[in-house]
């Protein structure tokens, strides 16, 4: 995990769990993984995006040898946003 920190800024690299978690909008999940949110984040920007990058990183699990599986070789995350509140 890359970490850029300042007085007043913590910002760390989103990975996958991270991104299965806000797509499920599981601030729980979000807050077990170690980081912080205020609750305003994933918003309807998040989602936006998230329909953007998420074959991206499908892609680049691909090339790298499809390390998103699991041992009985299923994508151990779904990448399904919840629907989108407005």
């Amino acid at each position: 995990m890359v970490l850029l920190e300042t007085e007043r800024l913590l910002l760390k690299t989103i990975d996958v769990n991270l991104l299965d978690a806000a797509s499920k909008r599981d601030h729980q999940a979000i807050i077990d993984l170690g980081y912080k949110t205020n609750g305003e984040w994933p918003n309807s920007d998040f989602f936006k995006q998230f329909l953007i990058f998420t074959p991206l990183l499908k892609k680049a699990s691909e090339v790298a040898g499809d390390q998103m599986k699991n041992k009985n070789g299923t994508n151990s995350s779904s990448f399904e946003p919840a629907p989108l509140d407005d």
